[in-house]
This record gives structure tokens, C-alpha cells and sequence, in this order.
């Protein structure tokens, strides 16, 4: 062999190489082709610090690997770690789509329907965090399922949470660790809160399905919060919409209610609720599962015709399916919209409304003008209050029943009082009707020396000798004067009672204490936490309002004791706390 043979031989040979290259490269594009369409999105490579020792790292049998393979998933596997001297990165496809199933026409649809909402209805921009809450339904499987594809596509940073409610026992832990379970194989962070929903109940006397929502949004707010996810996803479907709008219509709560469930509303003020599965039917969702082999588990207590919404889930929704075919949910819905529509109307007229003619009076405490209720009609007097009942004293949507007692108020006699729902209470006033959230019974008593303080959260009573008359009186209703000789060492300070009587400095008779508090107008939800002073059995002032004649000062006074009522402010109680 020559020199120049020689020379060429290498050359030859990594010609050789690099036509085997094309040759595999080619291969592995025509293999690629072959694979679904959601696994070759471009998809962004997040890289996952973990501090490990590689020894710890042992090879998997081939036994274990066909165990593993038997699971109802088959997991994709994480590229080889990168060992580094400090510590080893992992990179990684982030979540990591089961290998479960195929993408047929059916997956792929609803998908594209998912995506296309969450772009173009909820606005949600690409790289936003997202806390999904799965239940282990089917629904909230479907959706995390379908949340795995588009979060290559929109890059989208996804984790899952689980709220256990402790309401089924052991059902209720199989289904956390069955959510647990998925998400690991799909590569997520999962977060698990566990809630005591019957406690929470029994408690604030409310039921079941109540309390278990407002502890589910309350765990979900918090968990976001923590986690710095700008979203909660739930898997609201068309059918529940259907099913929200029924129940608010037979208990009447009116144009809100009716309304259906908002495709997204805030949460907390960084925190929003957003629905992107509202438009997809159950049945195609069962679909979706069963074309991607997808598990999922049955919550036993919807079967339970003791719930309102299994009432019209099981039995009503099958059999107006049978009667009007099985787009009524598409109908139900669409007559949801309009009424979403009515309610914008409405948001507006409230806008206007609420700021002129509703003012807080004191904390859970709202007046409402008579004078601004007489030129609405019966269904917007109903709307306002309701709305009251809900954007200000956090109440759920009342029925038409209760709502029209309230109505009522307008045309009903001064000091009227409806039971709204044991925790409010509305009082028809002179010139205006209050709703306030219900108080305990209010019942004081303490005693004072006539040089003495009393000091309680809320207010300071403060009893001072002059021994001389004071150049200028004082105007302040709670600041009073008294003659020193009239009154015994120790006065006693106390809730008016019925029955009371005393005589108003001015007059000649004596009136009941009932009866001068009406006509002074002192509102119906203010008369119980009237305080009176008091020497034995008879009545020096009754604080902040009236003086009784048998005390007053007179020119033959020779020690006076004057008398300071001080109401604190809430700021002030909050610095003795920190005290």
C-alpha cells in the first residue's frame, strides 16, 4: 500500500461514519414522525438541583422493570443526571405527559377546546403559574391529563394540589394518595391539605356542602399563596353549571345565582379562580379518560341522594336528557349567559346605588335609605339587599323567600326585626333599614366610686371632683355634671332594663327609659347597648343621651362631680393588645 493509499484510508473510513449518521438520523426522524402530535411540541427544559450522593444510584433489574411496566402507567423515564462535583442536576421535560393511551381525535379536540380557552376566553399568558386542584376524580384527572400537554406548549409552570375533606375515613386518605401517586408519574409538585369539614360545620352551623367549599377555597387561597401560583384551576364542566344553575333556581336566590358558575373570579387580591373545563360535558371527559387509559377514582358520597346536587345530577339531569335530548346542558347554560348578561345590568344600577344611599354604621352593621329604596322597583329593592347580604357581610346567596321578608321592611312599622338566617338580622328604622350581623345579648354591670375610672375594651368611664364650678360647661353629650351631695359613694354602672324609669332633667314626670330612647330616634340596634349610671335604684344619666333632674347641679352646689364617657377607637384597642 502506498503513501498516498494510506493517507486516504482514514478519510474513507469516517466517510463511512458519517453516511451511518444520515442513514440513523433519518430513521430516527421517520420514527419521530410516527409518534402523536402532543409529544412533539417544543417544550422548555427546566433544570431540578437535587443534593444526592450518586452512589446512592442502583440499576433496575429487569424483573423490577417489568413490574414497573405493569402499573396502570407507564412512565416516561428522566434523561441520565449530569454529575457535577458539587451536587447533580437532573434536566428535564416538565410535567412529563403519561405514556398512557393515544392522543386520538377525541384527546386531541379537547385539548385544542382547553387550550383555545385559556388562550383567547381567560387571557392566561404563557410562563403563568398554575395550582391545579384534583380531587382524584375523573374530571380533575382529565384536567391535569390535558394541563400536561398544554403546559409544553404554553409553558406553563404547573402544580397540583389535593384538599382531603376527612369526610369518607379511609376513602377519603386512598384518594389523596392516589393524586399523589399521579402526579409523581407525570414529573408535578403535589401539595395535600387536610381539612376538618365537620367540625367547621357543626361549628358555624351551616352544612356540610357549605362548609366544605368555603374550607376548600380558603386551603386552595393559601396553598397558591405559598407556592406563588397566580391561578387555582378547577374542573368545573358543563354538566356542574347545568347542575349550580337548577339548584339556585329552585331556591331562588335570584339574578346572581342564576348566573351559573363564573369562568373566573379573585380568589384572594393576587389569586384567581379560573374554570378552562366549563365548556366540556361530562360524557366527552369520560371519553377522553378511557381513549388515554387514564385511572381515576368515584367519590361513594355522590351517589348520595341526601345532597341536593346528587338530587339533580342522578335524577332530574337523566331524565330531562331523555326528554329534550342531550344538548338541554348546552341549553341550561346558554340561558345562563343571558342572565349573566342581566346581571352586568344590574352590577351598574348597584354601582350607583350602593355608594349613595348604603353606609356602614359600625363593624357587620349597614344602613340602607329609605328614601333611596322608595324609587326601585320590588325585583331591584330585592337585588340590593342581596347584594349587601353578599358583598358585605359575606353571606351566601339567600332564597326569594327571605329576601322578599327583608323587602318587606320598606313598608313595615318602626323597630320591625327580621331573622335573616340566624347569623344576620334586618330592623326596619325611622328613615332607614339596617342589616347587621347578629350580637350576643348584651348585659353589663360594674360598680364605680365617685373619684374613680372604669376602663373596658370599648369604652372609659371616668368620675372627677371639682370643688369649684368649671368656667365654661361642656356641650359633649358624654360629658356630664353632677351634685356631689346628692349621690352615694358608689354608683353602679349597668344595661337599661325594662321597666326603667327616670325623670329627664326639664321635666316634671318621669318617663321610662323604652320610651325615651324612641323618642330620641336611638336606632333599634343600638337601644340593648345603652348603659345607665345609676345611685341604688334610681337613675343619675343615662350615658350619652339624657341627665335625670333629681342630680343636677344647682346654685347651692358646693361639690360637683363631673362625669366623662370616652368611646374608644379600634386602633386604641389594638395598641393595649400589643401592650
Amino acid at each position: 500500500m502506498n503513501e498516498k493509499e494510506q493517507k486516504e484510508q482514514p478519510k474513507n473510513k469516517r466517510d463511512n461514519k458519517t453516511q451511518k449518521d444520515i442513514q440513523t438520523s433519518k430513521h430516527k426522524k421517520q420514527q419521530l414522525d410516527k409518534q402523536p402530535s402532543i409529544i412533539e411540541e417544543t417544550t422548555i427544559d427546566h433544570t431540578v438541583d437535587i443534593i444526592v450522593d450518586a452512589a446512592t444510584e442502583l440499576p433496575v433489574s429487569s424483573n423490577e422493570r417489568k413490574q414497573q411496566h405493569s402499573k396502570p402507567y407507564n412512565i416516561i423515564p428522566l434523561p441520565k443526571a449530569e454529575l457535577t462535583k458539587k451536587r447533580q442536576s437532573i434536566r428535564h421535560k416538565i410535567p412529563l405527559p403519561l405514556k398512557v393511551g393515544l392522543y386520538n381525535d377525541i384527546a386531541e379536540s379537547m385539548i385544542a377546546k382547553v387550550e383555545h380557552f385559556l388562550s383567547v376566553e381567560l387571557c392566561i399568558s404563557p410562563g403563568s403559574s398554575l395550582l391545579l386542584a384534583v380531587s382524584g376524580g375523573v374530571d380533575s384527572i382529565v384536567m391535569a391529563d390535558i394541563f400536561c400537554a398544554i403546559a409544553h406548549r404554553l409553558h406553563y409552570d404547573v402544580q397540583l394540589c389535593h384538599i382531603n375533606h376527612k369526610l369518607r375515613g379511609k376513602e377519603s386518605d386512598d384518594d389523596e394518595r392516589s393524586v399523589k401517586g399521579f402526579a409523581k408519574r407525570c414529573g408535578l409538585r403535589i401539595h395535600a391539605a387536610h381539612v376538618h369539614v365537620e367540625e367547621y360545620s357543626k361549628k358555624n352551623k351551616i352544612s356540610i356542602e357549605t362548609a366544605a367549599r368555603i374550607l376548600r377555597y380558603n386551603a386552595l387561597d393559601k396553598q397558591a399563596r405559598s407556592c406563588g401560583a397566580e391561578y387555582v384551576v378547577t374542573a368545573h364542566t358543563a354538566d356542574d353549571a347545568a347542575e349550580t344553575f337548577l339548584m339556585n333556581l329552585f331556591r331562588g336566590s335570584g339574578i346572581t345565582g342564576l348566573t351559573g358558575i363564573p369562568i373566573e373570579r379573585p380568589l384572594s387580591k393576587k389569586v384567581n379562580v379560573i374554570r378552562p373545563m366549563i365548556s366540556l360535558r361530562k360524557d366527552e371527559i369520560i371519553s377522553y379518560a378511557q381513549a388515554r387509559g387514564l385511572f381515576w377514582r368515584e367519590d361513594s358520597s355522590n351517589s348520595s341522594l341526601l345532597f341536593t346536587r346528587n338530587k339533580i345530577r342522578l335524577k332530574l339531569l337523566p331524565q330531562l336528557r331523555e326528554l329534550f335530548g342531550i344538548s338541554v346542558v348546552e341549553t341550561i347554560n346558554r340561558t345562563s349567559l343571558l342572565m349573566q348578561g342581566v346581571d352586568e345590568v344590574m352590577e351598574n344600577i348597584l354601582s350607583v346605588f350602593l355608594p349613595r344611599y348604603v353606609h356602614q354604621i359600625e363593624t357587620g352593621a349597614y344602613s340602607v335609605s329609605l328614601i333611596g329604596l322608595s324609587t326601585q322597583s320590588e325585583f331591584v329593592k330585592g337585588e340590593i339587599f342581596q347584594s349587601i347580604l353578599v358583598q358585605k357581610l359575606n353571606q351566601q346567596n339567600q332564597s326569594l323567600s327571605t329576601i322578599k321578608r327583608i323587602t318587606q321592611l320598606v313598608t313595615a312599622e318602626t323597630n320591625t326585626c327580621v331573622d335573616v338566617n340566624g347569623q344576620i338580622v334586618a330592623i326596619r328604622e325611622r328613615d332607614s333599614i339596617i342589616l347587621s350581623k347578629r350580637k350576643k345579648h348584651f348585659d353589663y354591670y360594674n360598680t364605680i366610686t365617685l373619684n374613680g375610672e372604669l376602663i373596658e375594651q370599648e369604652w372609659i368611664l371616668r368620675l372627677s371632683v371639682l370643688h369649684k364650678k368649671p368656667k365654661e360647661w361642656s356641650n359633649n353629650p358624654f360629658v356630664e355634671y353632677f351634685d356631689a351631695d346628692l349621690l352615694p359613694k358608689l354608683l353602679q354602672v349597668r344595661s337599661w332594663r325594662d321597666g326603667d324609669k327616670f325623670q329627664p332633667i326639664g321635666m316634671k314626670g318621669h318617663t321610662t327609659v323604652s320610651d325615651f330612647l324612641t323618642n330620641t330616634k336611638t336606632r333599634a340596634f343600638e337601644r340593648k347597648k345603652v348603659l345607665v349610671l345609676c345611685a341604688g335604684s334610681e337613675i343619675v344619666w343615662i350615658i350619652g343621651k339624657r341627665i335625670s333632674d333629681c342630680f343636677k347641679v344647682t346654685e347651692s352646689t358646693q361639690v360637683i362631680i363631673k362625669a366623662e364617657f370616652i368611646q374608644r377607637s379600634a386602633s386604641e384597642n389594638d395598641e393595649k393588645d400589643k401592650k
